[in-house]
């Protein structure tokens, strides 16, 4: 499990973050149980408060569920959930600002495409 990096984002929602992409990269697959409030609280050296709002707000949003005495466990919708979501939050803040912008310079959609089009073309063999 990676470490939390220095950001601006909440140390809750950073370690739901990276549970959220364990589970869409396949290290959590659905029915998996997850890492307890204690196992996260004491890998990130973090308060267990702050690990259980993690795994309570990925519980709230469907993505996991939690079974009395037993453990939390991936969801069989979570993949969809979080696909879901993730799109939703890159459109807000990428996709509309790049239109907005796009518009205000005057780039035709059909370029903007193919701009998206030869970048990805860079972008997919770059390993740095």
């Amino acid at each position: 499990m990676p470490v939390l990096t220095e950001s601006s984002e909440p140390i809750f929602l950073a370690v739901a973050r990276i549970i959220s992409n364990g589970i869409l990269t396949g290290t959590y697959r659905a029915g998996t149980q997850v890492p307890s409030t204690t196992e996260l609280a004491a890998f990130f050296s973090i308060n267990p408060i702050t690990a259980g709002r993690a795994l309570n707000g990925l519980t709230e949003k469907g993505i996991l569920t939690k079974r009395r005495g037993v453990g939390t466990f991936v969801t069989a919708d979570a993949i969809e959930l979080l696909r879901a979501e993730r799109i939703a939050e890159l459109t807000t803040a990428l996709i509309d600002p790049l239109i907005r912008d796009s518009r205000l310079l005057g780039i035709s959609l059909d370029d903007l495409i193919a701009t998206i089009r030869q970048r990805d073309a860079v972008v997919r063999y770059d390993t740095t």
